[in-house]
This record gives structure tokens, C-alpha cells and sequence, in this order.
């Protein structure tokens, strides 16, 4: 039996730089680079990591795609990707990062973090790829900055 391969990918997405409501989209398809570990690979992740210099407490779904070829939605406003483009864009998945609630573990004064240690999904980069490409829609109420969040991704191939 091969021995498995684990890593980690950082990614620190484009957010909506201003207010958003809960189920608002905060940011579009970004790109995973060399999340899977050949070109048209798959992979199995382990966990996410997010980390909120904004002081987000929310929840935060994630949406995994095959490719990025239409956003989610318009950042700011609620999910409005039609069927035909959900389609071209492949989803793999989705998940639910909790949220972190003011005194509990993740809360930084500052700064808030959360793991899904759970995740176990498996992602399939499009043929010719090995990147896998994420979107996020907040679950409460927030201001964010364009630079607000800190996405790490842990992988075994």
C-alpha cells in the first residue's frame, strides 16, 4: 500500500469589502492551487481552517467547484447562480464552518478562528487541472474587508 500524502494550501480570498446580511454571497469562486495532486486528480480534504481578522462570529458556508467559470452570485447579495451554471461550474460540495461565539475557543478579541475538523470530502480537479476553486456566503450580518479571511486547506492524496 502507497504511504498517504498530507498538505496544506493557504488561500486568502477576495471578500466583499462593506456590509453583508446573512446568506449573502462574501466571496466568488477562488482558486485552490494544486489542491489535487495530479492534473485531474482527486483528493480528500481533511479539514479547513478560517481564520476572521474582521471579527466575524458567524457561520460560514463553503461551496467547492471543479472550475470557476461563473460566480456564485453578486458579492453583497444573496446566491442567485442559475442551474445551467451551476452546472458548467461542477460542484463538488459544500460544508458549514460554525460560528464562534464571543469568550469561546477561536474568539482573539480581535480576531476569530474555526476549524472543521470533519470536513472528509472528496474533491475532482477538472481534466487538465489540479486546482479546486471555493466560494463563500456568510451566515450572519457583518462588515468584512477585501482582505478579511485566511482560508487553510488540509489535504491526503
Amino acid at each position: 500500500m502507497a504511504s498517504a500524502n498530507y498538505y496544506s494550501i493557504k488561500v486568502t480570498p477576495t471578500v466583499l469589502a462593506g456590509a453583508a446580511d446573512a446568506d449573502d454571497v462574501i466571496f466568488n469562486p477562488t482558486k485552490i492551487p494544486g489542491a489535487a495532486p495530479t492534473l485531474g486528480g482527486a483528493t480528500r480534504l481533511l479539514n479547513v481552517n478560517v481564520v476572521y481578522y474582521d471579527d466575524y462570529e458567524g457561520a460560514l458556508d463553503l461551496y467547492f467547484f471543479e472550475n470557476d467559470t461563473n460566480d456564485l452570485g453578486t458579492l453583497g447579495s444573496a446566491i442567485s447562480m442559475s442551474d445551467f451554471r451551476l452546472k458548467q461550474n461542477k460542484l463538488l460540495g459544500v460544508m458549514s464552518i460554525g460560528a464562534v461565539s464571543s469568550g469561546a475557543v477561536g474568539d482573539m478579541i480581535g480576531a476569530r478562528a474555526k476549524t472543521n475538523t470533519s470536513a472528509n470530502m472528496i474533491l475532482q480537479a477538472a481534466s487538465g487541472s489540479s486546482d479546486i476553486f471555493v466560494a463563500g456566503v456568510a451566515q450572519g450580518g457583518h462588515t468584512f474587508t477585501a482582505d478579511g479571511i485566511d482560508l487553510t486547506f488540509s489535504f491526503r492524496s
